[in-house]
């Protein structure tokens, strides 16, 4: 099963207004809401500029097969360039560069010398180490259910949520305070699956360990 799913303005999500909007197709739609806030493509510059959460500003409009969902994105999105969009919708987001930009790229990276620290990092991957437990910098998470276990955790957070079924994106966005309930404005918004885990996640709360 995958997912098309938009990212706007709320207004233009609530009133199924997609033309100023950033379409997409995954899998995990929160998993792919959080590589979107970290990206330098236009809709993560929009996302950062405008302070959009998931919960607010991400609705899943289509799901389907993998192949119904990219039909149903190039509808959305036949050209690049459109909306929040640099590519056209139904390649899995392939972006055919022009010459131009693929020259500036090329140029931008010719000659780039990896930091120490890259290298290291990439050394480690390679060999299985440093990563999650093992990785000597990890982040240690104390993350509590509403019942007041603590669960203890180090490294990715993100895997843990999905197999207990809480919104891991409500929890960093709440880090430190007890989640409240979702907002009746947004409580039919988007697919039942991400709005089950973001109700199953009031009560729970996220710190990190000192």
């Amino acid at each position: 099963m995958c997912y098309v799913y938009a990212i706007g303005n709320t207004n233009d999500l609530i009133n199924k207004e997609f033309e100023n909007c950033y379409i997409g197709v995954a899998k995990d739609v929160e998993f792919r809401w959080n590589s979107h806030t970290k990206s330098k493509y236009t809709v993560g510059i929009a996302i950062r500029d405008n302070l959009w959460t998931f919960e607010k500003n991400c609705c899943v409009v289509f799901e389907g097969s993998a192949e119904d969902c990219f039909i149903e994105e190039n509808r959305f999105r036949p050209f690049p360039l459109m909306g929040l969009n640099e590519a056209s919708g139904g390649r899995g987001g392939y972006t055919a560069y022009t010459e131009d930009r693929a020259k500036k790229i090329s140029i931008k990276l010719k000659g780039r010398i990896k930091s120490p620290q890259e290298r290291a990092n990439m050394s480690a991957g390679q060999k299985g180490v440093g990563v999650g437990e093992k990785n000597p910098n990890a982040r240690k998470w104390i993350v509590t259910d509403p019942k007041g276990v603590e669960y203890r955790l180090i490294g990715n957070l993100q895997p843990w949520c999905v197999e207990m079924n809480i919104s891991w994106t409500s929890l960093r966005g709440n880090l430190g305070t007890t989640v409240g309930p979702i907002s009746e404005m947004y409580r039919d918004k988007g697919n039942i699956l991400f709005r089950n885990r973001r109700i199953n996640t009031i009560g729970w709360k996220l710190c990190k360990e000192n």
